[in-house]
């Protein structure tokens, strides 16, 4: 755990703090900004606040009480309605009024010019200052890691298909059996008799 006194630092700063600075530290995993809000356990100015600490550290919006999804800030509402987006256009409309940092965006945006441009973007930001060996190790590996998240991304599409498909073929079998036990509807003869 955390000491007394680095934990109420940690208070403060995460009560303190706006919240375009908090989805910035959200990105990140040593240690992630969820670890950091579990160890220093701040109380919640208010209910913004409050909603803002859950959606974080992805809790059930029901554990935000008293707070609720209304509660959460504008910007963060924003990148929610972004990421639920369905086509380009519409993430477009929402990225125009966000003022987030990009690879918050990266992940969910639906155009892939859009997507090539925030990684190299990314890409340029990785690098700066590195000399050219780190440089060409870095980049392989951020092209690795698209690709590994291409590759998942499309086999959860297969999968999907596939349970859709299998539901599908269920629904027929089990339509073909009741018109087999019942051809004359409820009231029918058994077809085993």
């Amino acid at each position: 755990g955390l000491s007394s006194s680095l934990q109420r630092a940690f208070q403060r700063w995460l009560n303190e703090a706006s919240v375009g600075k908090l989805l910035s530290a959200s990105i990140g995993e040593r240690p992630s900004l969820r670890d950091v809000l579990r160890m220093a356990r701040p109380t919640p100015r208010d209910n913004e606040r409050r909603a803002l600490f859950g959606w974080l550290t992805d809790k059930e919006t029901g554990k935000w009480a008293p707070a609720s999804e209304a509660d959460l800030p504008a910007q963060v509402q924003g990148l929610i309605a972004y990421r639920q987006s369905e086509t380009a256009e519409a993430q477009a409309l929402i990225a125009g009024d966000l003022s987030v940092r990009w690879d918050l965006l990266a992940d969910a945006a639906k155009d892939p010019n859009r997507v090539t441009t925030m990684n190299k973007i990314g890409d340029w930001f990785a690098t700066v200052g590195k000399d050219d060996t780190e440089k060409r190790r870095i980049l392989l590996e951020r092209r690795k890691s698209r690709q590994e998240r291409r590759v998942f991304k499309a086999h959860q599409k297969q999968q999907k298909r596939i349970q859709k498909q299998m539901r599908s073929q269920q629904r027929q079998i089990m339509e073909t059996v009741d018109k087999k036990r019942m051809p004359h509807g409820r009231g029918g003869i058994d077809a085993r008799e």
